[in-house]
């Protein structure tokens, strides 16, 4: 029997573990303060990219002498009129009982109008208890801005960094580092902070997993009777997560007769990934292939791959049977 299956994608792709991990050893790398492209890095909490301005640039490489750039750039024929971008940290800082520290951003640019680097301290109860803004404008050097803030019952500090582009102009925003001076102790001499174990009610319970198992619904006897039908927000901004849902839903194409699969993005955006995935020979182009991470370009070579597995499978069937 023909089991295609169907994935139409329908609104935008937005840029921790549900069991704890062991931590990457400092803070650079954990929370990639070098905006770092490298494949094999294990990021624990990736910088997430407004939705809201999804299609207003792409992603792409620029090289520094011995290092490589993370980079958005703005081509003339893009749905919008001008480069816009904006990325978001939270950071849990180190315990620490200094008073005031120091936050520096580097990165280089060409046609970029203003760059906005919004910082907010946040205390153990989610109150934001200080807030300050910088702004420069790069240019085609590396250069830098900083910015002394308050400590002091900060608990958190959430990072927007926003830059605009000149209007109707081809223009590009390379981000280098982001350095944050604890007193006057860099971040990255600290052990990173790990966040407290989560506590449930009572009577809930919370059920591990290994990404590496297979067939994690038939291994998981709570799953065995039930079918899923969303997986929702918590998705965003967590690569276990999201790898956890990539799995349940192959799983649900391969194992659980599912033969449709709706995922949040933009409607034209949809019908060009849905057509990837039921079309053999169709291929995605730079633009559509840079709005996809290398999770959910994964995903969708999967769906590919097994809807053409089964066409074969079909054609086979019907060889077979005219015999």
């Amino acid at each position: 029997m023909n089991k295609y299956i169907y994935c139409l994608f329908i609104c935008i792709l937005g840029l921790s573990s549900c069991v704890a991990q062991p931590l990457p050893i400092n803070y650079i790398d954990a929370y990639n303060l070098h905006f770092s492209m490298e494949e094999d890095m294990v990021i624990e909490y990736p910088w997430m990219e407004n939705a809201a301005y999804t299609g207003c640039s792409i992603n792409v490489e620029m090289k520094e002498s011995n290092r490589t750039l993370f980079a958005k750039k703005y081509l003339k024929g893009f749905p919008s009129d001008c480069l816009r971008t904006e990325l978001e940290q939270r950071i849990l800082l180190p315990i620490h009982k200094e008073k005031e520290g120091l936050v520096t951003f580097e990165a280089k640019g060409e046609n970029i109008k203003a760059v906005s680097i919004l910082i907010d301290g946040i205390d153990d109860k989610e109150k934001c208890v200080f807030s300050d803004t910088m702004t420069f404008v790069p240019d085609s050097f590396l250069s830098s801005v900083s910015k002394k803030i308050s400590l002091e019952g900060v608990e958190m500090m959430n990072i927007r960094i926003r830059a605009d582009g000149v209007t109707d102009t081809e223009a590009y925003i390379a981000f280098s580092k982001l350095d944050i001076m604890i007193g006057n102790k860099n971040i990255n001499e600290y052990p990173v902070r790990e966040f407290p174990k989560l506590l449930l009610p009572k009577g809930f319970n919370y059920i591990p997993y290994q990404s590496s198992a297979e067939n994690l619904c038939d291994k998981t006897s709570v799953m065995e009777v039930r079918k899923i039908i969303a997986l929702g927000e918590s998705i965003h901004g967590s690569n276990s997560i999201r790898r956890l849902a990539c799995q349940l839903m192959l799983e649900s194409v391969k194992n659980k007769d599912c033969k449709l699969i709706i995922w949040e993005m933009p409607m034209e955006k949809s019908l060009v990934y849905n057509r990837y995935v039921l079309d053999d020979e169709f291929v995605l182009d730079s633009i559509e292939l840079s709005l996809l991470d290398e999770q959910r370009m994964k995903f969708i070579k999967e769906l590919k791959r097994y809807n053409l597995g089964e066409k074969k499978r079909s054609q086979s069937e019907i060889v077979r049977y005219g015999l």
